[in-house]
């Protein structure tokens, strides 16, 4: 079992796998709305869902991978066991903080270029 590490560690496996379902089922459902905009060429609204379905599958998937929950960071919290725990140190609470926005800002630089992406190859196509 893994140990709580400010910055660096804060789920345990199970929580990275709901992580990780979570980010491969907003990738699957961008791709079913990416499909759809490839149909219907000029409903362009479907790209905010796009965006939006891009972030979730890039932060479940950064998430599942870097061991650390941004959510849990936020909220000062941790989940290595059944529930989840306080974290009361103020440096952890900085760590992890800057954790949680990297891993946020990592998630919405992602999420923009692969929708561009897709916004250009949709309007080319």
């Amino acid at each position: 079992m893994a140990e709580y590490q400010p910055g660096v560690c804060n789920i345990n496996n199970n929580e990275r796998k709901k992580r990780k379902i979570m980010g491969g089922a907003s990738f699957l459902n961008s791709m079913l709305l990416t499909t759809i905009l490839f149909i219907f060429p000029s409903f362009t609204p479907l790209l905010v869902g796009i965006l939006i379905l891009n972030f979730t599958g890039f932060l479940g998937f950064l998430q599942s991978k870097q061991h650390f929950c941004a959510g849990l960071a936020l909220k000062q919290k941790f989940n290595l066991g059944s529930s989840e725990e306080k974290v009361t140190d103020s440096e952890d609470v900085a760590r992890d903080r800057r954790k949680a926005a990297s891993i946020i800002i990592q998630s919405l630089l992602g999420s923009v270029i692969l929708t561009t992406i897709v916004y250009l190859a949709v309007a080319n196509f």
